[in-house]
């Protein structure tokens, strides 16, 4: 790490709860009200996403401003539905609203952008997508799990800028109705929720990052890895956790060191001609346990050349900076082996790790990689 460059902090001191007015312990219900304003580089959004029992993925998001527009001081609400289908046919709608056509209350997530409405008190959500342009939802999301956050949520960036981290629901049962193509389909299935608000630029901080989130049945696993641009000098942020069908955490880490990423296999998008992971190797090793994740990928949900949408001497003005974003969703297996570690005092007054029995589990997951960076296989 240069010595200019400070490392970047995961706030879970009291002082760090107290700054950021946040109670240690369980995520209160406020928390995933609005937590961020209009000012120029701050933005915030809540996401949902579902696996439907017919094979149907759906992503619902509410964005305060679009990613092109994070740098300019006001609102531009950008929410946001995609439907892929089973057959790879895909329907997907991002408007973008005026300053006066967002409402977002503080003491709870109560978030209206146009005509669509997303309420909920951690436990229930119900989600409202208006079929203005062709596609709509109308969704009720309960959590089968507990909200997640690591420390107080925040990283702190050391120069001013943070990035957080709220998951609200891991792991959720969905109903409700889907339209497309002029009619109305019923759906059941799995959902997810999380919160976000940042200051730090997506495109310039960070070089690359996974995030994937998977339910076993009885175990719900979230993995979220992230390394940060040369500017950073590829800082690693590290986010696990596993939990059980009560909701209980049963594994969590936020320390980089314990981790290693091996990607084993790679592929070419073709419309980007980018190198991604085809299957990568996770190994989390703490005193709470080990851990390997093996995740290989299925088939290519979504892409996004954000770069093709630039004029050419801004994306060589990029290029220049290491910068070339591009983002996929991909739907994928992964398999999940975790030996929990425990310590017990021995004979002559000292602490031994002691490996309890092997918990295995695999299942279809999704995740997506966020590639603004032009190279990562040196930076995992």
């Amino acid at each position: 790490m240069s010595k200019a460059m400070n490392p970047i902090r995961l706030e879970n001191t009291p002082s760090d709860f107290a700054k950021r007015g946040v109670r240690q312990g369980p995520v209160e219900v406020w928390e995933d009200g609005r937590r961020d304003d209009d000012r120029a580089g701050a933005y915030e959004w809540w996401y949902f996403d579902f696996m439907m029992d017919d094979g149907t993925k759906v992503v619902i998001h509410f964005h305060t401003k679009p990613v092109r527009k994070c740098g300019k001081k006001g609102y531009t609400p950008s929410p946001g539905m995609a439907v892929y289908l089973p057959d790879g046919t895909k329907y997907e709608d991002e408007p973008l609203y005026k300053a006066d056509e967002i409402a977002m209350a503080t003491d709870r997530c109560d978030v209206r952008m146009g005509p669509h409405t997303v309420q909920g008190d951690l436990s229930t959500y119900e989600i409202h997508y208006e079929p203005v342009n062709g596609i709509g939802a109308d969704l009720t999301l309960t959590s089968m799990s507990s909200p997640w956050r690591p420390g107080n949520a925040y990283f702190d960036f050391g120069d001013g800028r943070y990035f957080t981290w709220l998951c609200v629901v891991p792991k959720g049962r969905v109903t409700g109705t889907i339209q497309y193509e002029g009619k109305t389909h019923r759906v059941n299935g799995y959902g997810y929720h999380d919160h976000q608000w940042c200051t730090v630029d997506h495109v310039t901080a960070f070089n690359h990052w996974f995030w994937g989130r998977q339910a076993f049945g009885d175990y719900t696993m979230l993995n979220f890895q992230i390394v940060t641009s040369k500017h950073y000098d590829y800082q690693k942020i590290a986010m696990t956790v596993l939990e059980d069908k009560d909701g209980n955490v049963v594994f969590e880490n936020t320390d980089p060191a314990n981790v290693t990423w091996k990607v084993t296999e790679e592929y070419t998008q073709p419309e980007t001609d980018t190198r991604y992971p085809k299957r990568s190797l996770f190994i989390i090793d703490s005193e709470q346990g080990h851990m390997t994740y093996d995740v290989d990928v299925l088939h290519e949900i979504g892409y996004i050349d954000a770069a093709a949408m630039l004029p050419k001497p801004m994306v060589w003005a990029l290029e220049r900076k290491g910068f070339h974003p591009t983002y996929v969703r991909e739907a994928a297996h992964g398999v999940m082996d975790f030996t929990p570690r425990t310590t017990k005092a021995n004979d002559i007054e000292t602490k031994e790790s002691i490996d309890s029995e092997t918990l295995h589990r695999e299942s279809d997951m999704i995740y997506e990689f966020i590639y603004p960076g032009i190279t990562y296989l040196e930076h995992i």
